[in-house]
């Protein structure tokens, strides 16, 4: 049984204490507001990693919160990590730098990598080495990730920042409809400690090891209080749960449905209308958005329900959260469609 599959079982039980372009313009646009009246911060979007070229991972200071510089361990100074997006079938290359002073690995989680590229803890790169990772992309079209894999150090590496997404445009999708470039969006959920701001302190006491590092503030791609403004049409969001051990029961502040479309492995055989659904450490999942009903000057708000959950001490399992507001401020379509059957 997968770990986070173990974990849901055990909460439910009761046992446990075209997208390279779209992300280049996100990372470098700010977006005029229509809500002035509202607080939060625009919604940020990492670089996009070039082919062929070099992750080299070092302290790096950067605004997390306006005004206040945050010590993380980030790829190439970004909080996330640059996105990977490349087709299927490319053959995908990364040189790795080691600028920081203990070992580390890059692992690409959930993609079909050979033995000696797959970052495994034996294979850790000590401080001042590198290595060239170099596979083909085999994976079908999905939402994938890379991480930190170095033995007794991945937790507090993912905490401090070495993650990033890993994703791959399968051409067969095109037939679909769904939505694509500016209409499809990553979104890294991670949860952070609100006493420690600005920082992001690692220093796990008993109770954090026992239930797991929790935070009880939300960033969505490093973003506290984010916002995103989006027009009256389908959106495909790609939510990856990059939190330590936190797990999120997401849906939308006025329970409006929409549908389940992808999860870890790619596609689904078809789309799965919910209201609510889990979100594990480590999973993917991609939904469906359809923001037409709506009128412009309205807001909804992607958060995390609250759930029953065992635990003790400050930071617990099942807290309540606002992860995402939605400023509806424009009537741009984006072409996409709900398909009725999706490819297996």
């Amino acid at each position: 049984m997968k770990r986070r599959e173990m974990i849901l079982k055990a909460l439910q039980t009761g046992a446990l204490i075209t997208l390279a372009k779209p992300l280049q313009i996100f990372a470098n646009e700010k977006k005029n507001a229509v809500l002035t009246e509202l607080t939060g911060n625009p919604l940020r979007f990492p670089p996009v990693f070039t082919n062929g070229g070099t992750m080299t991972l070092a302290k790096s200071n950067v605004n997390v919160w306006p005004g206040q510089n945050t010590e993380v361990l980030a790829i190439n100074g970004s909080y996330p990590g640059p996105s990977v997006v490349i087709q299927k079938g490319t053959t995908f290359t990364a040189n790795f730098i080691n600028n920081h002073n203990e070992p580390a690995t890059i692992h690409w989680h959930g993609v079909n990598a050979p033995e000696l590229m797959d970052g495994h803890p034996k294979d850790a790169i000590p401080p001042g080495g590198s290595y060239t990772y170099t596979f083909p992309v085999i994976n079908r079209g999905g939402t994938y990730f890379y991480h930190s894999h170095a033995d007794m150090l991945t937790a507090e590496h993912v905490y401090r920042g070495f993650a990033g997404f890993f994703i791959v445009d399968d051409p067969a999708e095109l037939i679909l409809g769904l939505p694509r470039g500016n209409f499809d969006i990553p979104l890294c959920i991670q949860d952070r400690r609100n006493s420690d701001i600005p920082d992001f302190n690692y220093n796990p006491v008993m109770n954090d090891i026992m239930n797991g590092f929790l935070g009880d503030t939300a960033l969505v791609n490093g973003t506290p209080e984010p916002y995103f403004e989006v027009s009256r049409t389908l959106y495909r969001f790609r939510l990856l749960n990059g939190s330590n051990a936190r797990i999120y029961k997401i849906a939308f502040s006025d329970s409006r449905p929409f549908h389940i479309i992808a999860t870890d492995g790619g596609l689904k055989d078809e789309a799965v209308q919910v209201t609510s659904f889990f979100l594990s450490p480590g999973e993917r999942t991609d939904i469906l958005v359809d923001f037409s009903p709506y009128t412009i000057g309205q807001n909804v708000i992607l958060k995390s329900l609250p759930f029953t959950a065992p635990g003790m001490g400050t930071y617990r399992q099942g807290t309540e959260m606002n992860l995402l507001r939605f400023d509806v401020t424009g009537n741009t379509g984006s072409g996409g469609i709900i398909p009725a059957v999706l490819p297996r």
